[in-house]
């Protein structure tokens, strides 16, 4: 297990809806109680799932600027009972988490923020719209309307969606429409801040995902932003720095 001076890093389990669930936790070591940012990962099943290595790549800066990060595996991931759904029953993999972070004796549970990335872009609309502990958010790369999804990669049907997604072509319309943000934002509460991210040429979801979704949001007087990426990829490779310097401070601005 890799040991970074400062900065702990821990694997816990934690029950959600009856099933025993595998999850992180990244802190700087002090001992005043801290703003907690809830992590959802891409990804699905294996793929994707955190590792220390990805969590300390991923978060170090958060954690140093005194911020506690806790991030699930998901059910059926990473020894976790279960099985992922992509976005349905295991969203209370999220919720749960949300609960069990605001039980921690070294959290502000007045200070819990959201930060999902593709699929966990998914999962965090989401939990905003079934949470209201959650006090900002910030979600990059992701899928808004998986109706188009299907259309634009249609290998997501074929090798995800249909394996993961329970009675999937039975019930296809109303699985996608359950995890298409951009069809429900009326149930978003129109009083948490969201940042929006993306790249210009991401290839597995395309910019317009979010350029939509931020005229909707728009329209729903929720208060957003959205950043655009020149030229970036889906994880914004190269561009680091300056995506890291805005999770910072949109945090900061809204949670302490």
């Amino acid at each position: 297990m890799p040991i970074y001076p400062d900065i702990e890093i821990s694997k816990f389990k934690y029950l959600s809806n009856g099933l025993i669930v595998n999850g992180y936790i990244i802190k700087p070591e002090q001992e005043e109680k801290l703003p907690c940012i809830i992590y959802n990962r891409g990804g699905n099943s294996e793929y994707g799932k955190n590792t220390h290595k990805s969590i300390y790549k991923r978060f170090e800066f958060l954690a140093r600027n005194g911020f506690i990060i806790v991030a699930s595996q998901y059910r059926g991931c990473d020894g976790s009972e279960g099985q992922d759904e992509f976005g349905g029953e295991d969203v209370y993999d999220v919720i749960n988490l949300i609960e069990f972070a605001d039980k921690m004796d070294d959290v502000d549970s007045s200070k819990i923020g959201m930060f999902g990335w593709s699929r966990g872009g998914m999962m965090t609309y989401r939990a905003l719209s079934m949470s209201s502990k959650i006090k900002a958010a910030v979600i990059g790369g992701a899928a808004t309307n998986f109706l188009e999804v299907i259309c634009e990669r249609p290998e997501m049907e074929t090798n995800v969606f249909s394996k993961l997604i329970p009675n999937y072509f039975h019930n296809k319309s109303e699985e996608l429409l359950k995890r298409s943000a951009i069809k429900w934002v009326d149930k978003l509460p129109h009083h948490i801040p969201i940042l929006l991210l993306h790249g210009t040429l991401d290839s597995r979801v395309c910019c317009q995902h979010s350029i939509k979704m931020a005229k909707e949001l728009a329209n729903h007087n929720i208060p957003h932003k959205l950043v655009l990426f020149q030229d970036g990829n889906h994880n914004l490779s190269g561009h680091e720095q300056n995506v890291n310097k805005l999770v910072i401070e949109w945090f900061k601005d809204h949670l302490t």
